[in-house]
């Protein structure tokens, strides 16, 4: 019997690939801090099922090129998928989580031979099985969440990969994102059975429950994605009904209250948090951050994940029809310029020498009348708004 985590991602499957062919879906896509890389964790599909085996795959591109550089095959227990990964902060490891309760970490360092060397197999030990993966800021710690009847997160050494403890508080987290300030040890986490977000304090030890935010927001539904803005205020949070609540972390207060399609599979910023971008059914969108409004709807966007570039605000995406390569545009290509309009003059109606009198005589004593002018009216000149397409 399929898990419900899988039946939500062959639902989003459904949208995109109708191919008879095997291809790669990627459960998650990760740009390496520097932009050097992006790399995806998932598993052949084929006509929205996905491939018998024991194999789950780890895709690497050029952040840069958007071009397939190596493919890392990683043993799983059958059936079972690569969920998350996770790039450590200087960006010479990357961690991924697999569903069968393992976690593996990959060499990305420079010394790398080959490129994606194992560097450590871990048994976690707290959940039935693993569903995201998130590194600390700063390092110091890498966070596992899970599936189980009392999930709970657990957190290990961001060096030794050692079990440090497990959250004393019940949490489940099909999704977390760490809050970018090194400072304040918190995660947000989504899971499968709440709205809203739960921001777990990383930081301490005692038996404190997670704050709760947007509670209320969407009661029937399930919230999927979050994302932290740049410096960690204002929290993104998407759910399977199509709302997504842009939220203030520290009063719990809902900002924006946006609207799309069912099933937001993915959110992100842009660096300067002037743009909040999602994918749904409704496809990639582009909000703008400050006034709340879809700027625009790219028809030539047709994928299941993206990311956004942390040193630019390039997108990449991987296109099921330009498979293996990636497709890396700039955000700014994919927002609708504003029309301009140059004013149109009024016209001033010309001289009537028969109406306003013959011209002055060389001597000057029969000057031109002053010619009297009807006023005209022209309507006024409004400037077109910005377009935007609803989901």
């Amino acid at each position: 019997m399929l898990r419900f985590s899988q039946c939500l991602l062959l639902l989003l499957l459904s949208t995109i690939v109708s191919s008879a062919q095997e291809v790669f879906v990627p459960m998650s896509l990760s740009y390496s801090p520097d932009g050097a890389y992006v790399v995806g964790v998932g598993r052949e599909v084929v006509d929205g099922e996905f491939v018998a085996g024991t194999n789950g795959k780890v895709v690497v591109w050029d952040g840069v090129t958007g071009n397939l550089i190596t493919t890392i095959e990683i043993p799983l227990a059958v059936d079972a998928l690569l969920f998350d990964a996770a790039w450590s902060p200087n960006g010479d490891r990357l961690a991924v989580a697999a569903e069968d309760r393992k976690m593996w970490v990959l060499d990305f360092s420079d010394t790398a031979q080959p490129l994606g060397a194992v560097l450590a197999e871990v048994d976690t030990s707290t959940n039935f099985s693993v569903l995201s993966i998130a590194w600390s800021p700063d390092g110091s710690l890498i966070a596992i969440g899970g599936d189980d009847i009392a999930p709970r997160l657990e957190f290990r050494d961001g060096t030794t990969y050692e079990f440090i403890r497990a959250s004393e508080y019940v949490v489940g987290a099909y999704r977390m994102a760490w809050n970018p300030d090194p400072q304040r040890k918190l995660i947000a986490t989504t899971n499968l059975y709440l709205s809203g977000a739960q921001l777990a304090d990383a930081a301490t030890t005692v038996s404190t429950p997670p704050l709760w935010l947007c509670q209320e927001c969407a009661p029937d539904a399930i919230a999927v994605p979050v994302a932290w803005n740049s410096d960690g205020t204002l929290l993104a949070i998407g759910h399977n009904n199509g709302s997504i609540f842009v939220v203030n972390a520290e009063t719990d207060s809902v900002l924006f209250d946006l609207q799309t399609a069912q099933g937001v599979s993915v959110l992100a910023w842009t660096n300067d948090d002037q743009y909040l971008l999602s994918m749904s059914q409704a496809g990639l969108q582009v909000w703008n951050s400050v006034t709340g409004e879809l700027e625009y709807t790219p028809s030539t966007v047709r994928t299941a994940r993206f990311d956004i570039n942390p040193l630019n605000d390039q997108l990449f995406f991987y296109d099921i029809e330009s498979a293996p390569l990636g497709v890396i545009v700039d955000i700014s290509t994919l927002l609708e310029p504003i029309p301009t309009v140059t004013p149109i003059p009024t016209p001033t109606p010309p001289l009537n020498p028969a109406r306003d009198g013959c011209c002055s005589s060389p001597t000057g004593l029969n000057p031109l009348p002053t010619p009297t002018v009807r006023s005209t009216s022209t309507p006024p000149i409004s400037a077109h708004p910005r377009r935007s397409s609803s989901a």
